[in-house]
């Protein structure tokens, strides 16, 4: 009994040896290797070799099965961080005009001199929705009285304005108006942008009040230019990547280096 155990024992040793000496003879993967059953032809060409070149096969058949493994996760080393978004980090759910942006724009002719009350404005503005700033009183300020003409005329260019909308900003962030060219407008908030309008020059005697619409893009507008997520990360190193483990379903192809161990009768 204790013989035929320790005949076992051997015969299963050299049963998996032989499935690397498949592996080093006939380039074959190391699962189909494996799988096969050795025959007594490689059972003997196992037994021939020099002890030497079977311990260095066995080293090299452990080498090679830890690193083919179909179970092993493969993972790539980071080398682009993320950009740290400075433009987004304004006050938390403050709205900024960008480009693209959807906006609305109401005229008023303005009836007293000075500034405007503030109010507060609103990203979702409704037109005629009452608001809870308080209104200077109109005796504070002094009137603004404007000619036939100049009242004809500041109707016309009121009328004008307002049948244009919706107006979109320009992909650099712009607004396009035939009576003022153009107006930067990226990056304000509500706000900001109306004491913009107001300090051009032919729109200083309306009372302007603009509405930001959050209007997803549609169509072609909603199509990102391909490649420019390369660019959203700034590079840690420009260096290629000579770590990265290699998957057991790898096809070797161009500039790739191969270790070849050669095993035979005689010594290399």
């Amino acid at each position: 009994m204790m013989f035929l155990q320790n005949r076992t024992q051997k015969l299963g040793i050299g049963a998996f040896v032989s499935r690397m000496v498949i592996l080093a003879l006939m380039s074959v993967p190391l699962s189909l290797a494996l799988a096969q059953t050795p025959t007594q032809q490689q059972l003997d060409i196992y037994k021939n070799l020099p002890p030497d070149q079977q311990k260095a096969l066995l080293n090299s058949m452990d080498r090679n099965r830890g690193g083919s493994s179909p179970d092993r996760i493969v993972e790539f080393p980071q080398t682009v961080q993320p950009r740290s978004t400075t433009v987004e980090t304004v006050r938390q759910g403050e709205l900024r005009l960008k480009s693209g942006d959807t906006i609305l724009l109401y005229l008023e002719i303005r009836k007293f001199d000075g500034p405007e009350p503030k109010i507060a404005p609103t990203p979702n503005f409704v037109p005629g929705a009452p608001t809870l700033a308080a209104a200077v009183p109109a005796e504070t300020r002094s009137p603004i009285t404007y000619t036939a003409e100049r009242t004809s005329e500041l109707n016309e260019m009121r009328a004008r304005i307002q049948r244009r909308n919706p107006y979109r900003l320009d992909t650099y962030g712009t607004l396009h108006l035939p009576e003022s060219g153009a107006i930067a407008l990226a990056g304000l908030n509500v706000e900001q942008a109306q004491e913009r309008l107001t300090a051009e020059y032919s729109l200083k005697d309306f009372k302007i009040t603009l509405a930001q619409l959050p209007v997803d893009p549609q169509g072609v507008s909603a199509l990102k230019p391909f490649g420019y997520d390369l660019f959203a990360g700034s590079p840690s190193t420009f260096a290629p990547a000579t770590d990265v483990p290699v998957p057991a379903e790898y096809v070797v192809g161009p500039g790739d280096s191969l270790q070849v161990q050669l095993v035979g009768n005689t010594k290399g």
